[in-house]
């Protein structure tokens, strides 16, 4: 018998555990990373590697984060058509609103005590039924219940088509156009230039998403230079955007040369 209850004990802070993991990160740029911290996050580390829902891992410096919420809220859903009557089952389907890009994952329950907080857009959908969904703001510790009525589809009447007769014109207009010019088109050595400069421009962005990796690379692995590779990071990181986005409007000016040829 006390086997069995040390048994349950480490089953529930298995739990409990699990749930304190799940982390919500606020970045400084607006954006929000959810998942488990895998490692760092500490207020000596330099950067914190969270692993989300996807399996996938994914490091920020501390210094982007803002602030890390960690916990979870219940979540109840209650589907009825329009009369009341409840309606099971349906499809749910959830779309967590804090990743980018945005994840989305079919439920299978409608309660649940452990729903990670943030912010999610839920979808139910039943055949034979008009489609529903709702935001939701899933908050530390709180119990939240969300209420779907599916209705049928509205039966739409077809009109029977009235014949119209079009009675033909008694007399044409002629109408002539006497203008006349020339249409000037884009020099070919002008979109020749544009078109190579942005594959120049391309190649060389490129070249800095790899040195920026491959520093970044180092950093991770670094324990006296880190501040070092950091830097050289962050300055592949630069040049890399100004590239790519040069690159970018050379592109669309090469794609609008041709066109107006």
């Amino acid at each position: 018998m006390r086997r069995i209850s040390i048994y349950f004990l480490i089953i529930f802070c298995t739990i409990i555990k699990a749930q304190d993991d799940l982390v919500l990160v606020k970045l400084q740029n607006g954006k929000n990373v959810k998942g488990i911290i895998v490692q760092g996050g500490g207020p000596g580390d330099h950067y914190v590697r969270i692993k989300k829902r996807n399996q996938k891992t994914v490091d920020i410096y501390m210094e982007e984060v803002e602030h890390i919420y960690k916990g979870t809220g219940s979540v109840t859903l209650q589907i009825t058509d329009n009369k009341g009557i409840p309606i099971d089952p349906a499809v749910i389907i959830v779309e967590d609103l804090d990743s980018w890009p945005t994840e989305s994952v079919e439920l299978q329950d409608t309660s649940y005590d452990d729903f990670p907080i943030g912010n999610y857009k839920i979808t139910v959908q039943k055949e034979g039924y008009n489609s529903n969904w709702k935001r939701i703001e899933v908050k530390l510790g709180k119990k939240h219940s969300l209420e779907f009525k599916l209705t049928p589809p509205v039966e739409t009447r077809i009109e029977p088509v009235v014949e119209t007769r079009i009675e033909p014109a008694k007399k044409q207009v002629e109408v002539t156009d006497n203008t006349s010019g020339k249409y000037n088109t884009p020099s070919k050595t002008l979109k020749k230039f544009t078109a190579v400069s942005s594959l120049i421009l391309g190649f060389s962005g490129a070249y800095f998403e790899y040195s920026a990796s491959k520093n970044y690379d180092n950093y991770k692995n670094s324990k006296t230079d880190a501040a070092s590779y950091r830097e050289n990071v962050e300055q592949a990181d630069d040049m890399k955007l100004k590239l790519f986005i040069s690159s970018g409007v050379l592109m669309g000016a090469t794609a609008y040369l041709h066109i107006k040829g």
